[in-house]
This record gives structure tokens, C-alpha cells and sequence, in this order.
């Protein structure tokens, strides 16, 4: 997808125009084009009748395959699902796609994994170096909360 067309389905999605966003990514999705399934990995539309259970499927594998491609975002939504998800949670599927979103200097992934290493939560062991040298790269990257998360370590 050009950069004008990753816009437009922004502009789409934003806008909640859900058909318009599947008619302009259908030929990307045939062609597994890694933008385009990340989009299509967060919507259905109504006329599919597709289950909890069908779209939950259908999304882990377009994150999964655009993940594969290489697009950190899509890394770090997996990375998020396996460490917050009720159904989900995987600790070490989690590491696998937050250290490839962090890889390719993916903000939130830094600030999200980095929070976690700092203070050992979500079944992470703490490494508090490391935390905090994510947490500053979140931080110098301008992610919301970074700062104050950075001020509160430093005045403990």
C-alpha cells in the first residue's frame, strides 16, 4: 500500500466507514500486503456473520502474517494481546513479539515491555536496567506517561 492509501483507510477507519475500508483493501489482502491485514485484523462487517470465536482466528493470523512481514505494529498489538488477554496470555509468545516490535524501535512496545522488565509484572522477571533504558527510548520518542513513569522511578 502507498502512503496515501495507508492514509485513506486511516481516514476510513477513523471515520467508522467499515465497508468502504474492506472494498479498498480487498486487492492488498489477496496479495498478503502487511498494512492491509493489519487493518483488516480489527473490523468485521455485519453481513459476515462472523463469530467471536472466527474473528479472533481471522485476526491473530493477518497480525501474525504482517508481524512476519515485518511491520512492528502488528508486533506489538500480538505482543499486547498475549500479555494482557484474558484468553491469550502466552509470557513467552508475548517476549517473542515485543522484542520484535523493539527491534524496529516500535514506541509503545518500548514503553509497554520497558514498564513491565522495570518492575517485574505480568510473570516478567524484573531487569531494571534493561526497563529503563526502554523506558527512556519511549520517552525521547515523546509516548504519553513516559515521563511521569520516568520521574516516579527516579524519586523513589
Amino acid at each position: 500500500m502507498s502512503p496515501d492509501e495507508i492514509q485513506q483507510a486511516q481516514t476510513l477507519m477513523s471515520n467508522g466507514e467499515l465497508q468502504a475500508l474492506y472494498d479498498l483493501l480487498r486487492p492488498f489482502i489477496e496479495q498478503n500486503e502487511p498494512n492491509a491485514l493489519l487493518f483488516y485484523s480489527s473490523f468485521t462487517l455485519d453481513d459476515w456473520n462472523e463469530s467471536d470465536e472466527v474473528f479472533m482466528q481471522r485476526s491473530f493470523s493477518n497480525l501474525q502474517q504482517a508481524s512476519k512481514a515485518g511491520l512492528a505494529e502488528a508486533s506489538y498489538q500480538l505482543a499486547a494481546h498475549y500479555l494482557y488477554g484474558e484468553d491469550t496470555f502466552d509470557l513467552q509468545q508475548a517476549t517473542h513479539y515485543f522484542e520484535n516490535a523493539i527491534e524496529q524501535h516500535h514506541p509503545l512496545a518500548e514503553f509497554t515491555y520497558g514498564y513491565s522488565l522495570y518492575y517485574g509484572l505480568n510473570g516478567l522477571t524484573a531487569d531494571q536496567e534493561r526497563g529503563l533504558r526502554l523506558l527512556k527510548s519511549a520517552s525521547s520518542q515523546g509516548v504519553e506517561g513516559a515521563d511521569d513513569v520516568l520521574a516516579d522511578i527516579k524519586a523513589s
